[in-house]
């Protein structure tokens, strides 16, 4: 069965260039006194942003056996109708605006719209 990774996950097992036992490795070997390192030899740091957690060490393992895709993220953006910021307005599409989450236009990060809707104030909220 075929693992969902994020695009830092799957950027993290490129980095092996089709390794797998030294990927596999790396991976199972964190966390036991040793630091994870990544397949051109740079170390995490403990207080380093990780490509995973270390609970999702079997996550990554079953990627590198079994193969993976990358999930892109989707956002639904909004934005509250008045000061009391008690009744959300989701955005719709061109020019349109819900109060119903269901209806709201799923905007994928990096789009055109996902950089304007962040540059007009729009909160998002993943999906």
């Amino acid at each position: 069965m075929v693992v969902k990774l994020t695009k830092k996950q799957a950027d993290y097992l490129e980095t092996f260039g089709g390794r797998t036992k030294e990927a596999i490795y790396y991976i199972s070997r964190w966390g036991f006194n040793y630091k994870l390192e990544d397949g051109l030899g740079k170390v995490y740091e403990n207080k380093e942003k990780k490509p995973f957690e270390i609970f999702e060490k079997l996550k990554m393992v079953e990627a590198v056996i079994n193969g993976y895709e990358v999930i892109e993220p989707k956002f639904k953006f909004y934005n509250f109708s008045d000061k009391t910021r008690f009744a959300p307005l989701y955005y719709a599409g061109e020019e349109e605006l819900t109060s119903d989450k269901e209806f709201a236009k799923e905007v994928e990060e990096d789009s055109e719209e996902y950089v304007a809707l962040k540059i007009l104030g729009f909160l998002k909220a993943e999906v």
